[in-house]
């Protein structure tokens, strides 16, 4: 009788054990959190990283582990290890947006333009009507000089967001550069009317009006 005591109490006391393990690992990585998050607020992303690091190495990885992780490896200019992160992410839930927007935001500052595109272009199939994949793709191809394609996407955003001084004046000027000055002359003067101080606006209806004067 004794003996079958001991064989239960044994099992009983290494699932004790084990809880109580867990118990302290999910504190310890709550805790963490909030020392990175802490340090975020603060502006310090180094030790924000730091903090984050310590919570995957205590085995957390959540996709919101993985997303914070990206963000933070961003801000910290480590690009391509946030890819990394941000597909893990991906692979974790893989019909959110944001480790889409982070991939696609790291690729941009690796100057990998195709592959900018291409995530901003996921996120799309998504959510159509997303503003920093549309925003990110019409300066994109802005920068390309593909100025068709990137009034496009300023017109899509204008649309959605008419009183967005900054892309009514990106759709402006793609009009500009494709020598649709009669079409990007108003967009300039509504943007002055609001913000008498837009220099980027003013620069361009003085363009405008010199065409329009010859």
């Amino acid at each position: 009788m004794r003996a079958i005591t001991k064989v239960r109490i044994i099992p009983l006391l290494a699932i004790c054990a084990a809880a109580a393990s867990i118990a302290r690992a999910e504190s310890s990585v709550s805790e963490l959190w909030a020392k990175s998050l802490a340090a975020e607020t603060d502006g310090d992303y180094v030790y924000a990283l730091k903090h984050h690091k310590q919570v995957l190495s205590l085995g957390e990885k959540s996709y919101a582990a993985n997303l914070r992780a990206g963000w933070l490896f961003y801000m910290n200019a480590d690009y391509q290890t946030a890819v990394g992160c941000y597909e893990n992410a991906s692979k974790l839930s893989s019909g959110a947006v944001n480790p889409l927007l982070g991939r696609m935001n790291c690729h941009a500052a690796l100057g990998e333009t195709s592959q900018a595109v291409k995530a901003a272009k996921a996120v799309l199939v998504i959510d159509e009507r997303n503003y920093s994949a549309n925003l990110k793709l019409a300066a994109i191809y802005y920068q390309e000089k593909e100025f068709s394609l990137a009034a496009a996407y300023y017109r899509k955003l204008n649309r959605l967001y008419p009183a967005d001084l900054a892309v009514a004046s990106g759709l402006a000027w793609s009009f500009l550069e494709q020598g649709e000055a009669r079409r990007a002359a108003p967009l300039f003067k509504q943007i002055l009317i609001v913000s008498p101080d837009y220099a980027y606006a003013a620069r361009g209806l003085s363009i405008c009006e010199r065409i329009a004067s010859r």
